[in-house]
């Protein structure tokens, strides 16, 4: 068959024209390209890129309400959601522009030596796929952002869907007339338009109403459940979390057996437990976990850094290789910047913060994603504040309340003198130099957190949660640090044979700093993890105090890291939710007490959503991460 001449434009113009294909204003604009004289390939590309613009006008919004659902982190006001708006409209303008050429130019290549109707079926089957794509994707969207509960404000979800179907049947009437225009240039005697404006609002109400069924299964499926109304009954029961990383039971027992080793009691009542299976190599999430009572895939935190998007306040977290390889990508053309992991990327409440909403007076020291400490009423020394502390200036979230930085301020030198004399000791009699140093650089870490938890300015809380990692950064710098592959055999024994020592300053630091004074009915909590050196190491958690058993000692079978958190609320009076791994340890309490208090659930204790503004004076961002890098867990 002879291939047919392109038309002049003037003739094109007048045969879309009047056909019917020109009418609409959005016509006229996607096809205004058509009144100069171009090839097939000119017009195509042209066209295509008004399709384009119009999907970023259309998309771009649409997509970062979605994104703010997803990623609370990550916009943290108006200005952030107009630049998050404005790379989503780049990127969606860009699909859309590159969608629109290949589906135009498939069209007028099938549609050559093709029939009239065929090529029209064909132009409008193509439309037909991109709207029904944007359609799927714009109700899934707007199911997230309601977090599964779109139909609990049913007139503003009517109104979405009413929007999303208009986008989409726009977005698909564009692409089809962009590959009729094509095809019209090869002189195929396209027959004029055959849907009037009642088929057209025929179209848009079925796909209304298909939109509204996804919709409805899509919330039935992952409906969050609504925050519920629940009570605390008062035990009187105090309780002290003390988190210890880097801890290897195997090691502290062969240790603690010896005729030499000084008496330890506090460590000595610690039996092995469940972990999380999580990465031991990662105590951010860990520690995360345990605070929160969920694993990481539900709570959100996870590595050491997350990212900085050019011109947001908020962040986004690594995520999976693929999500970390382009933002390295990224890094290299300043799209974004490294950030430490916080709580910008958590989803779950911690526990102190479930207690404090509640009425009772909770504090925490330097647990990890506790910054930035807001939206809690729970006193927060965060992971940064000694680096706060230490560098002055305008606070930017590290302490809550705010009102106890310029108290803790002024006592920091003394503090940090303290923590110097304390850590002093553990240095005597290491004959390698290097490891004298990390292990008093360690303990003064640990004792600058143990000496802030129990300042006058905390009060008297009911529930005291302390995190030390200084035997995890001791024992990974001095076995697996930079230098230590490089040392001969007999240093890394003297290295392993001064570890136990640090044990013993552990131990003496518990008992002398933080449970110095307390009263008799607090339940005291340690938990360990054997941090980054783990291996196959145990976790491991004593329990002693208040209710507890006397003696009590629980095995791997009966108590799980998953369980901390669901302990502590309930020893204080609160119930348990059910989105929680674990269950309360039950069995290490006073029967008495437990009949006294029965174990209460509700389902939920609600998310978590950081406020990335209350944030932004001086984040310390580059102090952190050379914090970090210092201690071993970034290079």
């Amino acid at each position: 068959m002879s291939e047919r001449q392109p038309i002049e434009v003037a003739e094109l113009r007048e045969r879309l024209r009047a056909l019917g294909y020109l009418n609409a204003g959005v016509d006229r604009f996607v096809l205004a390209p058509s009144a100069r004289e171009r090839g097939p390939m000119g017009l195509a590309w042209r066209v295509s890129l008004r399709i384009g613009l119009l999907a970023a006008l259309l998309l771009g919004p649409a997509a970062a309400l979605g994104v703010f659902s997803r990623l609370p982190g990550l916009i943290a006001g108006a200005r952030d959601a107009v630049v998050v708006a404005a790379y989503l409209a780049l990127i969606f303008g860009a699909g859309a522009a590159l969608m629109s050429l290949a589906a135009a130019i498939a069209v007028r290549l099938a549609a050559r030596g093709a029939s009239a109707g065929a090529a029209r079926r064909g132009a409008i089957a193509a439309g037909a796929l991109v709207g029904i794509a944007c359609l799927v994707y714009l109700t899934l969207w707007w199911n997230a952002a309601s977090l599964g509960a779109a139909w609990a404000a049913p007139v503003r979800t009517l109104a979405a869907l009413a929007a999303a179907v208009g986008i989409s049947v726009l977005l698909g009437h564009a692409i089809t007339i962009a590959a009729l225009a094509l095809v019209a240039r090869e002189q195929v005697a396209l027959p004029a338009p055959a849907m009037s404006w009642r088929a057209s609002i025929a179209v848009a109400g079925v796909a209304f109403v298909g939109a509204s069924g996804m919709l409805a299964l899509s919330a039935s499926a992952a409906a969050a459940p609504p925050l519920p109304e629940f009570a605390v009954v008062p035990t009187g029961v105090r309780v002290v979390v003390i988190g210890i990383d880097g801890f290897d039971p195997a090691l502290y027992e062969k240790w603690a057996g010896s005729a030499t080793a000084p008496p330890t009691p506090i460590l000595d009542r610690l039996s092995a437990c469940d972990d999380f299976d999580q990465d031991h190599s990662d105590p951010a999430s860990t520690w995360t976990s345990i605070g929160t009572g969920v694993p990481s895939g539900q709570h959100g935190v996870s590595g050491f850094q997350s990212w900085r998007v050019l011109g947001l306040q908020g962040t986004i977290a690594a995520g999976s290789p693929l999500v970390q390889a382009l933002s390295g990508a990224t890094d290299l053309v300043r799209l974004t910047r490294p950030a430490p992991v916080g709580g910008l990327e958590r989803r779950h409440r911690m526990m102190w913060e479930v207690a404090a909403d509640k009425g009772l007076n909770a504090a925490v020291v330097n647990w990890w994603a506790t910054w930035p400490a807001t939206h809690t009423k729970a006193v927060v020394l965060s992971d940064r504040a000694t680096l706060r502390l230490e560098a002055g200036g305008q606070p930017s979230a590290e302490l809550s309340p705010a009102s106890l930085y310029p108290v803790l301020r002024r006592r920091w030198p003394d503090i940090r003198e303290r923590a110097r004399q304390l850590a002093e000791a553990l240095g005597r009699d290491v004959t390698d130099r290097a490891s004298a140093r990390i292990l008093i650089r360690s303990a003064v870490l640990d004792a600058e957190q143990a000496l802030l938890a129990r300042e006058p300015a905390l009060g008297s809380p009911d529930l005291l949660s302390v995190y030390l990692p200084g035997l995890d950064i001791a024992q990974h710098e001095m076995l697996q640090g930079r230098n230590a592959p490089a040392l001969p055999p007999s240093v890394l024994a003297e290295r392993l044979a001064a570890l136990p020592r640090y044990h013993a300053y552990l131990d003496r630091l518990i008992r002398e700093t933080l449970l110095e004074d307390l009263p008799p009915e607090t339940v005291v909590l340690v938990v360990t993890h054997p941090g980054r050196v783990g291996g196959r190491a145990r976790c491991a958690t004593a329990i002693s105090g208040g209710p507890v058993r006397s003696g009590v000692r629980h095995d791997a079978r009966r108590a799980s890291l998953a369980d901390i958190a669901p302990t502590v609320l309930y020893l204080l009076g609160l119930p348990v939710s059910r989105e929680l791994t674990g269950e309360p340890m039950i069995q290490a309490l006073d029967p008495a007490f437990v009949r006294r208090y029965p174990l209460r659930h509700v389902e939920t204790y609600g998310r978590y959503a950081a406020d990335a503004r209350a944030a932004q004076a001086d984040p310390l961002d580059k102090e952190m991460l050379e914090r970090l890098r210092s201690l071993g867990y970034i290079r």
